[in-house]
């Protein structure tokens, strides 16, 4: 057929063919038509495709148009032969250095082509259903995905994305600009809801931090004041290695949410936390300090520290 159609279309005859060493030509069926219609066949040799340049050379430019076209639209790798067909119709409409100042089209026809009804592979589509195939209402369209140009039809080839049923249609309203994707949609998983533990950064959204309170008073009684006077504070090796340190919280908590056995001296005088105190040793011997000399000279502990 394809050589019937080429001879009448170009007005002239087929005289060498080369191919590769594919089935589909070394065969007897094949090899005694070329014989019977006076065809010269040529093969190249084996693993060796530079020999039949020009046709690898065009392969692997529809290939990658085809990959382009898949990609583009997100469609799974089923589309690849009518990818690789409508790569086909348009590089036949596309200029081309091996026919200068014409595209392959306008070689063989002798006109220029039509590329107004061009449009986006794979873009999403809908199909005008025609009144005898509806009832009524029902819908008007059908949503399918745009595949291709039909040959000899004035028409867009489309396919159905979950039943792959084909339909010619030429009534269709198109969206180039959204991707196109038949593979079921991800089901997002929310963290926060989540029992397992999971670090700050797979959170999306943090909670905010309650505001800190204006004004917090401690209250202490005289034995609690006077035990925590007398408390040693001591550290202990096999504790901080056996223990780890809980995590600090806000900065906002560890400046006012103070308990009141971590004040140290009067809670009158201006807070100071043992915070302040990290990596000293301190040790009271008295339930406080005196004031004044008159104070410290009626202290026994206190005039034989001036003595010596």
């Amino acid at each position: 057929d394809f050589k019937d159609l080429a001879e009448k279309q170009a007005e002239r005859s087929i005289k060498v063919l080369r191919t590769d060493n594919g089935g589909e030509y070394v065969n007897n069926r094949f090899m005694n038509f070329c014989t019977f219609e006076g065809i010269s066949l040529q093969h190249t040799v084996a693993y060796s495709p530079s020999h039949n340049g020009v046709a690898e050379r065009k392969n692997r430019t529809l290939k990658e148009m085809a990959t382009c076209m898949i990609h583009s639209k997100s469609l799974p790798p089923q589309y690849w032969a009518e990818a690789v067909n409508c790569a086909n119709y348009i590089q036949n409409r596309v200029p081309h250095k091996a026919v200068r100042g014409m595209t392959p089209f306008e070689a063989w026809f002798g006109c220029k082509p039509d590329v107004e009804h061009f449009r986006v592979f794979g873009s999403k589509a809908m199909a005008r259903i025609p009144k005898k195939k509806r009832k009524a209402l029902e819908p008007q369209s059908k949503p399918c995905i745009f595949v291709g140009y039909p040959d000899g039809v004035k028409g867009y080839r489309l396919m159905n994305p979950t039943s792959h049923e084909l339909y010619i249609e030429r009534s269709v309203k198109f969206d180039e600009s959204s991707s196109t994707s038949t593979s079921p949609p991800i089901e997002v998983l929310q963290l926060a809801d989540s029992d397992s533990d999971s670090s700050d950064d797979d959170t999306v959204e943090r909670a905010p931090l309650p505001d800190p309170p204006d004004h917090q008073t401690f209250e202490s009684s005289d034995s609690d004041s006077s035990d925590d006077e007398d408390y040693v504070p001591s550290h202990s090796s096999e504790e901080s290695s056996d223990s780890e340190p809980d995590p600090p919280g806000p900065l906002w908590a560890r400046k006012t949410l103070q308990s009141a056995g971590d004040l140290v001296g009067d809670t009158s005088d201006m807070r100071r936390t043992r915070s302040n105190f990290i990596g000293r040793h301190s040790f009271f011997t008295s339930a406080s300090d005196p004031q004044s000399f008159r104070e410290a000279s009626g202290i026994p502990e206190w005039d034989s520290a001036m003595d010596e």
